[in-house]
């Protein structure tokens, strides 16, 4: 869903603009599609980690929690990670995050031979740590730095497992420079 743009009617549907945002899709067209299992009761759409959507109804008070059924990511053997939340931190600082994705510890639907387990994701050469996982999300820390290498330009993050696997997400982290504001 990346690049995508949801919206949402009232006490209808959510709706997915599918906007082509790889090099190889240029010149492909806008796509309108309304999203399976996304009818809403009321009109605000969050997107969470793992590529989940929260509906907030105000009306009645509910939350509605949809996530993605991702077919390809189910049938493969090896980790797929979705997205990093939030996806961009200020460097001076260390910022919690979670990467979503299906697979990340070998407990889904198609099991390795040896439970797997993450063991560090790198961001634009940083090593971060990891704080906890489960088969649909890792829990680390960025920790702060003196000075990255790519100051706001979009940067990969990496996520290692012990098997020798990886995961990669492709131009999905931003290191933001908030100035001498926090001076």
């Amino acid at each position: 869903m990346r690049g995508d743009l949801l919206g949402a009617k009232w006490n209808g549907w959510i709706w997915r603009v599918d906007i082509p945002y790889l090099d190889e899709e240029e010149g492909e067209d806008v796509t309108i599609s309304k999203l399976e299992g996304a009818e809403v009761g009321g009109l605000e759409v969050v997107y969470g980690p793992g590529c989940s959507i929260l509906t907030l109804d105000y009306t009645y008070n509910n939350l509605k929690h949809i996530t993605a059924d991702d077919e390809d990511a189910k049938s493969n053997p090896g980790p797929t990670a979705f997205d990093i939340t939030p996806w961009r931190g200020n460097y001076r600082f260390a910022q919690k995050v979670v990467i979503g994705g299906y697979n990340l510890n070998g407990q889904g639907e198609t099991k390795p031979p040896k439970h797997r387990k993450a063991t560090k994701f790198v961001i634009d050469g940083v090593e971060c740590s990891i704080t906890s996982q489960s088969d649909t999300r890792i829990e680390g820390v960025v920790p702060a730095v003196k000075s990255p290498a790519h100051v706001e330009d979009l940067v990969d993050v990496v996520v290692h497992f012990n098997d020798g696997t990886k995961s990669v997400l492709p131009d999905s982290w931003l290191w933001a420079d908030p100035g001498d504001a926090i001076n």
